[in-house]
């Protein structure tokens, strides 16, 4: 019996007999099994022209085309590409352009005239050059949109400048929304693109292109066979939720089918249906017409879609000011590429109906509020436009959200996202947050105006203490009014960061400066004379070090609203505030024990020179040890509140209350129980009282002159 070795195929009969002597099946025999080679390829990647010659699996070939002499490495290829047992691999675009050079280029590209004769060479390098940069910023997001308004506006139906408009697109939808919302002009991308596609629609042929972010389909519909259409956009394999609609898009995951009946899908992340009205109304305009041209968009995200201004319909109509709005799906288009033909006030019977998946990006605690079918209604001059929900109505379908809608346009699922915690919350951090307000105002007042206890070194520590507390209660309350603006809510986060740091190492610094005072040196005169500037190092100290974490994770690490204007859950809060807070904690506990040790072991109280150090270390450790109770069950309380799936609220109630009441509680121990500014307080009040006294008895003295005078007045004329 005939066995080949691994790697080689049998040919032939796998078995031999020996007949009259000779053996049969003498053809038979071992054929190596070669490889399935990727085959030679062109395609557009990101708006990028590239061609790969085919070669076997465990290669890596590098692209036909070469960086333009131009370029920061000339002559380099212009990107390689793998190919493995399954096929090619996605191509690996090289960097042609260094960032400064590539800003330059983008500069260059939007001052250029574009022409019939240049268009194809300026689109191609605006797709280029927009994959060579790691982050555009407004100005030349502005610039790239002037640039595709130009290659647009020149009417070229070429499939390849239509392409590269389309990776150039694809690739702006990589770019941070920060920089797309400080610009208004990423609306008229959205423009520029699809009066692209309705010059290639001129063309006899179809066109597709699908490419990461945003995917175009443009046809012609026989209007003898097709009488409607479903255009779907599927979820790549085992993907649901919000990872389905972070998915990239891909084109074998869109479907377009001709039934004069809605086709529907359960596992759809979006889809749009045209129905029949809308061939037909383009055959009432113009007979003449054989084929139907329409395209359908669809876009990963709403990113581009940056609003020009608030639109009455986009909100939601109760709780508007509390809640933000979220674009909660994807985005899908449909256009009629037939001139003279409005598509607008369907009757019900032929609504355009769009079908959504949608995942709201929830934040702890937080629920949808309510849903909206929404369209983009672009302003007059195109550089922007609104969400907008006339003439749409929403109903539910089992998972998805369901559109009928009576024009066409831009479609999405706009939602209300507001928390689901009692209102008695908000309520007890109002009160509580504007005790401590009046608290450490009150505190800060007294530590400052009172010259006795301006000068001490531990009023000063107070005084810095309050200050970052009053600040932190400050930004804290603004936050809750810019949770729907991402950027003042990251903003507003990394200033509470900076807050709790700084309020933390204050405390720290507290511990420290008792440990100096009643520990290390025996005398307050000895303390002063060793240690004359501690306080204003220990500033320099808390205020400069706390930058350290605050900086680092607001450069290294991604802060996006999570429901609630604060670190976000992850490795910037774990290093950049936890960690911190664990050190200074454990800090503060080893000088707590041995200022215990200190007062138990030691016989420091015994004589009455030492009495009043006696009160004065009783009393600084009786502040610190309960405000750093309240300190830290905050912050336990506040983590304990933010683990999920808990149906209880107490920790939630138990944070509000510790960290609402934590600066008045700090008004009672330094100024209520301190007897200098309780005299102060009671001098103050007696000199007001007399002051007040005798502003009464000087305006009763003035009435009672003047009444006499008044008399004595009419005396005179009586007797006159």
């Amino acid at each position: 019996m005939y066995e080949c070795p691994e790697g080689w195929k049998f040919n032939g009969n796998d078995s031999a007999v020996c007949l009259y002597g000779e053996w049969t099946s003498e053809d038979a025999f071992c054929q190596e099994i070669l490889p399935t080679m990727c085959p030679f390829q062109s395609l557009s990647f990101s708006g990028v022209q590239l061609t790969f010659r085919a070669t076997y699996p465990g290669s890596h070939v590098n692209s036909i085309q070469n960086c333009s002499e131009e370029s920061s490495n000339a002559y380099q290829p212009l990107a390689m590409r793998f190919c493995d047992e399954d096929g090619w691999e996605e191509p690996v675009l090289t960097s042609c352009y260094t960032p400064e050079d590539a800003a330059d280029v983008v500069e260059r590209i939007a001052n250029t005239t574009v022409t019939e004769e240049n268009v194809d060479e300026v689109a191609s390098d605006l797709a280029l050059v927009t994959t060579q940069t790691e982050d555009l910023d407004v100005s030349e997001v502005e610039d790239v949109a002037e640039s595709l308004r130009n290659i647009a506006n020149v009417n070229s139906s070429s499939p390849e400048v239509t392409e590269s408009v389309v990776g150039t697109v694809n690739n702006l939808m990589e770019v941070h929304e920060r920089s797309l919302e400080q610009t208004v002009v990423s609306s008229s991308v959205i423009v520029s693109l699809e009066q692209q596609i309705s010059n290639v629609q001129k063309n006899p042929n179809n066109f597709t292109d699908v490419q990461h972010n945003v995917g175009v389909q443009a046809v012609k519909l026989d209007p003898d066979i097709t009488k409607a259409v479903t255009f779907i956009n599927l979820p790549p394999s085992n993907t649901t939720g919000r990872d389905a609609l972070n998915a990239d898009l891909a084109e074998e995951n869109t479907r377009l089918y001709n039934d004069e009946q809605e086709v529907r899908t359960d596992n759809s992340t979006t889809s749009i249906y045209v129905p029949s009205m809308i061939l037909e109304l383009a055959l009432e305009v113009d007979p003449t017409i054989t084929h139907v041209p329409i395209s359908f968009f669809i876009y990963k995200d709403s990113r581009l879609f940056q609003t020009s201004q608030a639109s009455s319909t986009s909100a939601p109509e109760k709780d508007r000011s509390k809640n933000r709005q979220e674009i909660a799906s994807q985005v899908i288009a449909a256009t009629l590429e037939v001139a003279n033909v409005v598509i607008k006030d369907l009757p019900p019977e032929n609504s355009i109906v769009t079908r959504f998946t949608i995942a709201p990006p929830l934040g702890q605690n937080e629920v949808v509020k309510e849903e909206k079918c929404v369209f983009w209604s672009v302003s007059e001059e195109g550089n922007g436009g609104t969400w907008s929900a006339e003439g749409c109505t929403l109903t539910k379908d089992k998972n998805q959200t369901v559109c009928t809608c009576n024009h066409l346009t831009s479609f999405a699922v706009l939602v209300g996202i507001g928390s689901d915690l009692p209102e008695a919350l908000s309520i007890i951090t109002v009160v509580g947050s504007s005790l401590s307000i009046s608290g450490l105002i009150l505190c800060i007042s007294s530590l400052s105006l009172i010259g006795g206890l301006r000068t001490k070194q531990a009023s000063q520590i107070h005084l810095n203490l309050c200050l970052c507390l009053l600040a932190f209660y400050v930004v804290f309350l603004v936050g809750d009014f810019v949770i729907d603006k991402p950027r003042h809510c990251n903003n507003i986060a990394t200033t509470i960061h900076y807050l709790c740091l700084t309020t933390v190492a204050w405390m720290s610094v507290e511990a420290l400066h008792m440990y100096l005072l009643f520990v290390k040196f025996k005398t307050p005169k000895l303390f002063q004379l060793k240690l004359k500037y501690f306080v204003s190092v220990s500033a320099v100290s808390v205020y400069g070090l706390c930058l350290i974490p605050v900086l680092s994770v607001l450069f290294l690490s991604s802060q996006e609203v999570d429901g609630y204007c604060f670190l976000p859950s992850g490795q910037g809060l774990l290093f950049g505030l936890i960690l911190e807070v664990l050190v200074m904690v454990l800090f503060n506990l080893v000088v707590f024990i041995l200022l215990l040790r200190n007062i138990v072991f030691r016989p420091i109280m015994s004589s009455n020179a030492k009495e009043y150090k006696k009160k004065e270390m009783f009393s600084r450790l009786q502040q610190f040890v309960v405000f750093w109770f309240l300190l830290g069950m905050s912050w336990i309380f506040g983590f304990l509140a933010m683990i999920p799936n808990r149906e209880s609220v107490v920790f939630e109630y138990l944070f509000c209350l510790f960290t609402s009441l934590q600066g008045f509680i700090l008004f009672i121990f330094i100024c209520l129980k301190n007897p200098e500014v309780v005299n102060r307080f009671k001098k103050t009040r007696a000199y007001l009282s007399e002051w007040s006294n005798e502003k009464n008895k000087s305006s009763s003295k003035t009435r009672r002159t003047g009444e006499s005078n008044s008399t004595q007045r009419a005396a005179q004329s009586s007797e006159l």
